[in-house]
């Protein structure tokens, strides 16, 4: 029994794994069939076979059908390797030219909004892709700018007379209400 089980581990061991992915399973279509034929021709030649479809990987990853077919996609143009993002620098469309002209807009507009500063960068680099305002505000972050809301002040704020009412209001508030 030990010797069966010996030779049918080394005749595994021996076998290089295929895995072959379906494109398709709907009805009508010969996916399936090729696939099986396919497994049958390469278990011939002592290949072990899985085959895979990616609406049964989705399901099994819990995941959309489009996220399979993309890992599978990645997949073949990698010949078999499925690399996963790892972190690091992220696939930036922002270039310098970008960066300089927001930097430009912020100095010539201090007083422009983030959508405003997009709308002057569509216009001076029509030929550059569309970015988000979250974007923008991230450019703004990396060259050190920070944004403020801005308000109307009302010319009054600091008229003689407003100051006036203040000084009245924090002496009566300080005459004439308890402390506790």
């Amino acid at each position: 029994m030990y010797q069966r089980y010996r030779a049918e581990m080394s005749a595994a061991a021996n076998k290089l794994r295929v895995v072959l992915f379906l494109g398709s399973t709907r009805e009508g279509r010969l996916g399936l069939r090729v696939a099986k034929f396919m497994r049958g021709q390469l278990e011939k030649r002592n290949y072990e076979v899985d085959v895979f479809d990616y609406v049964d990987v989705a399901r099994l990853l819990n995941v959309k059908r489009t996220t399979a077919y993309n890992i599978v996609k990645r997949a073949e143009q990698n010949h078999g390797q499925i690399e996963r993002p790892r972190g690091g620098h992220r696939h930036a469309k922002v270039t310098d030219a970008m960066r300089a002209v927001v930097r430009a807009v912020v100095e010539e507009h201090p007083d422009f909004t983030i959508r405003n500063i997009n709308r002057e960068l569509r216009t001076r680099l029509p030929q550059s892709p569309a970015i988000s305002q979250t974007t923008i505000s991230g450019i703004l972050d990396g060259l050190l700018v920070t944004t403020k809301q801005l308000e109307d002040a009302p010319a009054e704020r600091n008229s003689d007379r407003t100051k006036q009412q203040r000084h009245a209001y924090a002496t009566w508030l300080m005459h004439e209400v308890p402390e506790t």
